[in-house]
């Protein structure tokens, strides 16, 4: 694969992730398992191993999806992030490499680890003060949650006072979800009131416990496993926190171990999935996590996760199917993807009716055809992944898939990047421009609650929404309509009101968002957020581009010094704003909108902070933990002298950037000094 076709897979497989983290979190109504989902991320990574430039595009989503409308927002004090995943020993031995890394310990060791299963359920956040219960909380977004406080209190095994009483403030932190055997009884009961029923226990509980009537929540009967504690200062590992819990009446779950080795981990994996099948709870792998608060505390996060945990999980599932069709997509850059429709098949307690074939060189080398009994594969790669044909099955009038030569949406005759057939007419497809205005509306931009992809599909077929810019001229064309929003089918004039609201909410945009929105290849929340942080001010941003197109050799090389963004992202972005429709289409956008400037985030304030450090030579500690120091300091780390340079950070065994320091007369500090002045 060239990197112009993993460019493709990459902002593809982008969109479909935020896609289905937006359906499970925030709707409750997943169309894939987190098996799927895990393995969505994990080609995700691949690729951002193998194009490394990829991995600067990658945002920084939230875990979790947005806070519904329903409940009060409530932010947590300390976010309630997600876990990286391992699959396999290799992965696991991995992370526990990577911490030995970071840590300077010797390679083969492994910390000391608390291990137990990762409940599928929905996380939660309880706070007491002086006791007494007075707050829970969804993940939301993992910055920002639900309230939920009235609905919590009616579930059994959550304590509404602590005993003995803690004073001051306590947070716990764990694991809402259904018993299976309560799960079926639910839908068992929904059946006969002619209601549908749930698809899984999970989401069972996510739609139980976000009910505006606690009566309801109460009536179906969740749990909760409690597995975390912030707040307690007393408590200096993870196993004095399990007991802390236990002894103050929460539920933990029975299979916590400590381990001391990766034999210790992986017994206790297969101890778990043994006794997967018999447990009343659905499970999906096992956590780990580092038993030592002070060396989690060392290790930090990376991105949105931290170091000193991991997810293990369960192995993929197969299953045959037949592919009764398959449909060809066009997505908002142009590429045709082929999709299999499979017959509905059971995977491990899934319904897997679809699966993404890539592209047709898959398709040959498979040698997939329609009809085919194949293996279907809830996890790897791609998933819903057709792993194989059963081709003693095959029927025997099938025929070859052969490539299209026309774009299946608005007939144009397509072009061939190595594996990937693009249509190329960007603003006339029908279905490119629904897929860039679904984009600009999405979560990541302008985030416009209740715009969703119907709604865009219905306000382009009326002719009423074709460019972004339209979006803001709706209500004012409503007003003057004979036929107004209100009293069109599915309509009324409470939810017109409200779509009108949301998008006048929106006329004031960040302009890391506003970058975003655009759809530059590319460009995605990572690299829009270093462009605001650059320009600082939509015009700024905006001469700039004006300028690029016309391949400015000064805003080109400018481009290429901010650390993050490499020529293939320039030369996208240069090709967007040559394009005069994409011009004329951010000029109509700033006519209607107010961009607001960049805000710098505030960081910790130090004697660094808005230094240039390098560092040299043999630290006490890994180069990577004094970088990540020093960044949560507010300063700056460069990996090369200059005469920007404030401070060499010498170590032991200081090389040639010792004597450059002395020429450029930088000024050299020891550890210990650099020490002193980041705290």
């Amino acid at each position: 694969m060239n990197f112009s076709s993993a460019k493709e897979a990459y902002l593809a497989l982008k969109n479909k992730i935020a896609y289905h983290n937006d359906l499970y979190h925030t709707k409750d109504a997943p169309e894939i398992s987190d098996q799927e989902f895990d393995a969505l991320t994990q080609k995700l990574k691949k690729l951002e191993e193998q194009y490394p430039e990829l991995a600067v595009n990658t945002d920084d989503d939230k875990p979790g999806g947005a806070v519904l409308s329903g409940f009060k927002k409530i932010t947590h004090k300390t976010p309630m992030l997600s876990l990286d995943n391992a699959f396999s020993m290799d992965d696991l031995s991995a992370f526990l490499e990577r911490m030995n890394r970071f840590l300077n310990r010797p390679t083969g060791t492994c910390i000391p680890l608390v291990a137990e299963p990762k409940i599928d359920g929905l996380s939660a956040s309880l706070i007491y003060v002086d006791g007494v219960l007075i707050q829970a909380a969804t993940r939301g977004d993992g910055a920002m949650g639900e309230d939920i406080t009235a609905n919590v209190k009616t579930m059994s095994d959550i304590p509404y006072t602590l005993h003995p009483v803690i004073q001051g403030r306590v947070e716990v932190r764990g694991e809402i979800y259904m018993r299976i055997s309560d799960f079926h009884a639910l839908n068992v009961n929904r059946e006969e009131h002619h209601e549908p029923p749930f698809a899984n226990p999970r989401n069972a509980a996510a739609g139980s416990v976000r009910q505006l009537d606690a009566k309801v929540t109460q009536s179906r009967k969740l749990h909760f496993f409690a597995y975390q504690v912030l707040g307690h200062e007393t408590l200096k590992t993870q196993d004095q926190a399990i007991r802390f819990l236990t002894d103050h009446g929460f539920s933990v779950n029975p299979f916590i171990r400590t381990a001391t080795t990766i034999d210790d981990l992986m017994a206790f994996y297969d101890e778990v999935s043994k006794a997967r099948d018999d447990l009343d709870y659905e499970i999906d792998g096992c956590v780990y996590k580092v038993n030592d608060f002070s060396i989690q505390e060392r290790l930090g996060f990376v991105g949105k996760a931290p170091r000193f945990a991991i997810a293990h999980k369960f192995k993929a599932e197969k299953a045959q199917s037949i592919i009764e069709s398959i449909q060809l997509q066009v997505g908002r850059t142009g590429v045709i993807t082929p999709v299999a429709h499979l017959r509905p098949t059971l995977v491990g307690g899934v319904v897997v009716s679809r699966a993404t074939l890539h592209n047709f060189d898959e398709i040959a080398r498979k040698d997939i055809r329609k009809g085919d009994h194949v293996w279907v594969q809830r996890a790897g790669d791609v998933i819903p992944q057709v792993v194989e044909v059963i081709t003693s099955m095959r029927p025997q009038d099938s025929t070859p898939i052969t490539p299209p030569t026309h774009c299946p949406v608005c007939h144009t005759t397509l072009i061939q990047d190595k594996v990937f057939y693009i249509c190329p007419n960007t603003h006339g497809c029908r279905a490119q421009v629904i897929e860039r205005l679904i984009h600009f509306v999405s979560k990541g931009a302008f985030d416009i609650v209740g715009l969703g992809k119907k709604h865009i599909e219905f306000f382009f077929d009326q002719n009423l929404v074709r460019e972004p810019s339209d979006i803001f001229m709706l209500e004012e064309i409503d007003k003057n309509s004979l036929t107004p929003l209100r009293k069109r089918e599915g309509w009324g004039a409470q939810s017109a009101d409200n779509l009108f609201k949301a998008i006048h909410d929106r006329r004031t945009i960040s302009l890391e968002r506003f970058i975003y929105s655009l759809g530059i290849l590319q460009v995605g929340k990572g690299i829009a957020g270093l462009l605001a942080a650059h320009y600082k001010n939509s015009d700024a941003f905006n001469n700039a581009m004006k300028n690029l197109s016309q391949n400015d050799a000064t805003v080109i090389n400018d481009l290429l010094l901010i650390d993050g963004i490499g020529q293939s992202i320039v030369d996208d972005m240069a090709a967007f704003f040559r394009d005069t429709l994409s011009r004329e289409m951010v000029r109509k956008l700033r006519d209607c909108l107010h961009v607001m400037p960049f805000e710098e985030p505030q960081k910790h304030g130090s004697a660094l902070t808005g230094k240039t450090i390098v560092f040299t030579g043999t630290l006490s500690i890994s180069r990577q933990e004094a970088k990540e120091l020093s960044l949560r300091a507010g300063a700056k780390v460069a990996g090369s002298l200059s005469a920007k340079t404030d401070y060499l950070i010498a170590g032991s065994d200081a090389g040639s950037k010792l004597k450059k320091a002395h020429d450029l007369m930088v000024k050299v500090l020891s550890e210990n000094d650099w020490m002193m002045m980041i705290s």
